[in-house]
């Protein structure tokens, strides 16, 4: 199964990380509009 999490905030990556341990065949992409080095807070 093909899934997009919009969103790699805790709650996305998280998600994320669940569905790829639910079924390790799942093809998990995780989508961030801001670069890695950015971060707030």
């Amino acid at each position: 199964m093909k899934i997009v999490c919009v969103g790699g905030g805790p709650a996305g990556l998280y998600a994320a990380l669940l569905l790829k341990q639910d079924d390790p065949a799942h093809e998990v992409t995780v989508v961030e509009r801001n670069g890695r080095a950015d971060s707030f807070g």
